[in-house]
């Protein structure tokens, strides 16, 4: 199993919920807003759970960890 994705996602504060795709407050921009709630994180976690893709669609904030990306990427748009 692919801890190291999961560990890093939860490192980052993006939690976890299962694999496949699913949406979550962002937490480099979900607590300024004011729609705190709104779940504007994308999250995809492998089916083997060996790396997952993130994007905020409100501030940007994306990347993947685990296997295939040797780590940690992030992107930020300017």
């Amino acid at each position: 199993m692919g801890s190291d994705a999961i560990s890093s996602l939860i490192e980052l504060g993006i939690p976890f919920r299962k694999a496949g795709d699913y949406t979550s407050t962002c937490p480099k921009c979900s607590h300024t807003r004011k729609k705190r709630m709104l779940k504007c994180l994308s999250v995809t976690v492998a089916v083997d759970y060996s790396s997952a893709l993130f994007c905020c669609h409100h501030c940007g904030w994306a990347g993947h960890v685990g296997r295939r990306s040797g780590g940690l990427v992030q992107n930020k748009r300017n």
